[in-house]
């Protein structure tokens, strides 16, 4: 990842991917990936936010969900809630995306991705 500073903390709150799960990391100019054989989450800076999609190991396009898609879907909410924080500081959104994985993501991060399907239908009938 092209900023550094952000690299280090995404690493340093997204550690328990490696040390629970066994994924690996994948580092590009825009993004890092923590990939194992159930999972894959790809963290990217986007005009200045940071932006986490998780999807299943070998996924297409098409396979990924926004963080904000599954954690609006498990709560249960009516609008669409991407579980952002007020602060514009780094390092307490990093770790608050790694609370909300480890909060609503564990089937996916032992690869039951068959939630899928319903969480996209849920977000397009609240949009």
């Amino acid at each position: 990842m092209k900023n550094q500073i952000i690299a280090a903390v995404i690493n340093k709150y997204f550690n328990f991917l490696i040390k629970e799960y066994g994924a690996h990391v994948e580092e590009d100019e825009s993004s890092i990936k923590f990939i194992n054989s159930n999972f894959q989450i790809c963290i990217v800076r986007y005009r200045g936010d940071t932006v986490l999609s998780v999807a299943p190991a070998n996924a297409k396009a098409e396979d990924w969900l926004e963080l904000g898609d599954i954690v609006t879907f498990r709560r249960g909410d009516n609008r669409h809630n991407y579980g952002m924080v007020t602060s514009s500081d780094d390092e307490s959104i990093v770790r608050h995306y790694a609370n909300l994985v480890k909060a609503f993501c564990n089937e996916m991060l032992n690869g039951d991705f068959s939630d899928a399907p319903l969480i996209r239908r849920y977000i397009q009938e609240i949009k």
